[in-house]
């Protein structure tokens, strides 16, 4: 008998438990056959695994098969409306000093219950949101949210953040250096210009960021003021990205003008929501909902 032959003997009651978490929905993204390759032998007490043992197997040998979490796929759509929890949203990136909460708000507002409350407290300063969970829908894919802001003030923004990187480290690291160090920023900014109010975005892609945390990078479609829209109550909106960069924004479901080509960062996984001020002090922004689809 040939050593992997001897090998793969000891396999079907180790890959049991396995099958059993697959059945009951535990591992949903884990590949069995990813794990298999990448799965190592130990053997029991103080005995070595050796492939090239002469013709017999220890058939007491203890063969473990690790769960490789790394090898999940992403998902192609992500839908959550808060209504319970926020878990696994956290604070994941904020500029030098910034003074926040992210937290759970179970309170109703326009038919709705249950929310992410983001409030940053101190002027130029941001904090970002994330669940860092990998989601990447097949050629075209939609990221909508619904939020508003209370206690506006001129200059008070929020932002969705998509295409953001991850290297599976701990996110938050000290440095910053693990996650969110590339990503666009859809931005919006409540405007109240001597009792004119309304709101604008723009669309940012970030390629990094400088001694005090705070991004940079090109603005790929600049502020343009949104109308038909109310700047003191609830906005739906959708950010659609195509797989050869091309992406068109929507408010309230209304096409808004100017479209942009960025390919840099659409292949990156990861998204999340984030609240930022301006040099006004502090902002206060709910969301209601994310989703992404196709």
């Amino acid at each position: 008998m040939n050593k992997i032959a001897r090998l793969c003997r000891l396999l079907p009651t180790s890959l049991e438990p396995l099958r059993t978490l697959r059945r009951r929905k535990l591992l949903p993204l884990l590949s069995l056959t990813g794990a298999i390759m990448m799965a190592f032998v130990l053997v029991a007490g103080n005995a070595k695994a050796e492939l090239d043992a002469p013709d017999s197997v220890d058939e007491d040998a203890t063969v473990f098969f690790p769960l490789i979490i790394g090898l999940t796929e992403p998902s192609i759509s992500y839908d959550t409306n808060f209504t319970g929890s926020i878990l696994p949203w956290e604070a994941r990136r904020w500029s030098s000093g910034a003074d926040y909460e992210v937290k759970h708000n179970d309170g109703c507002d326009d038919g709705q219950c249950g929310f992410l409350e983001i409030k940053v407290n101190n002027s130029q300063a941001y904090v970002i949101s994330s669940p860092l969970e990998a989601v990447k829908a097949p050629f075209t894919y939609k990221i909508r949210t619904r939020a508003k802001l209370l206690d506006r003030q001129d200059g008070d923004a929020y932002s969705m953040i998509f295409g953001g990187n991850w290297t599976s480290n701990g996110c938050p690291a000290v440095d910053f250096s693990t996650c969110f160090t590339n990503y666009y920023e859809f931005r919006v900014r409540y405007r109240d210009d001597n009792g004119d109010k309304f709101l604008e975005w723009k669309l940012k892609r970030v390629d990094g960021h400088d001694e005090n945390n705070q991004n940079y990078g090109p603005d790929i479609i600049d502020w343009k003021r949104v109308d038909g829209v109310n700047p003191d109550s609830w906005v739906k909106w959708e950010v659609e990205v195509h797989n050869n960069g091309q992406m068109y924004i929507y408010a309230d479901n209304t096409k808004q003008a100017g479209s942009a080509k960025d390919s840099q960062y659409i292949n990156n996984l990861y998204f999340g929501l984030m609240g930022r001020t301006s040099s006004n002090g502090g902002s206060h922004v709910l969301f209601d909902m994310l989703k992404i689809d196709s």
